[in-house]
């Protein structure tokens, strides 16, 4: 058996409205306030909702919406053509450095290849004039003008080392330094 239900005409519902509550539970309708719109212009008073909307402040807003996105896009453009920029001159100057690099390996290359050729000479030198020792006494003379040699040539191969070493290092990182300094510069114009 079912039931009919009667409803009067005078209870006429309205449309439902949102439901702010789960559906198990009795659903509450909440009206919309105006108290509710932001009462604060979007950007920069172009569209003020405090007072009526009128055509002229909707065309207003969208204008300066529209400059302001041409604005914003034409920057990132130039940011990054100043950016492409920056990366190939650090590029060239990682090529630099690399044409620094190989030189002067080549250099010590040729320095090693030298200092052994003149070691094997004054070795082979050393051994002819042992070999023409007759006494102890010009044994221990020999040695100690060998040593003396020794140690003056050992010493200006380390100072003659150093010197190349330092002039290395300064011409490897002279062109890398100066791209820091530019990429330096370059953020701080792109910051302000």
């Amino acid at each position: 058996m079912t039931r009919k239900t009667k409803t009067s005409p005078a209870k006429a519902t309205a449309p439902k409205a949102a439901r702010t509550t789960s559906p198990r539970t009795k659903a509450r309708t909440v009206a919309p306030t105006v108290a509710a719109l932001p009462a604060t212009p979007l950007i920069n008073g172009a569209f003020d909702m405090t007072g009526p909307v009128s055509a002229e402040k909707i065309e207003a807003y969208l204008l300066t919406l529209n400059e302001k996105a041409k604005a914003a896009l034409d920057k990132g453009a130039k940011l990054g053509e100043e950016f492409t920029e920056l990366a190939k001159g650090n590029l060239e100057a990682a090529a630099e450095s690399t044409k620094v690099a190989a030189k002067a390996a080549e250099t010590f290359a040729q320095d090693g290849a030298a200092l052994a050729k003149q070691g094997y000479e004054e070795a082979t030198a050393a051994f002819k004039r042992y070999s023409t020792v007759k006494t102890p006494a010009e044994l221990m003379q020999l040695n100690s003008e060998l040593a003396k040699t020794s140690l003056d040539a050992t010493m200006a191969q380390v100072s003659k080392a150093n010197e190349a070493l330092a002039k290395f290092a300064t011409d490897f990182f002279q062109p890398l330094s100066g791209r820091y300094t530019v990429a330096v510069e370059k953020l701080k114009a792109t910051a302000l």
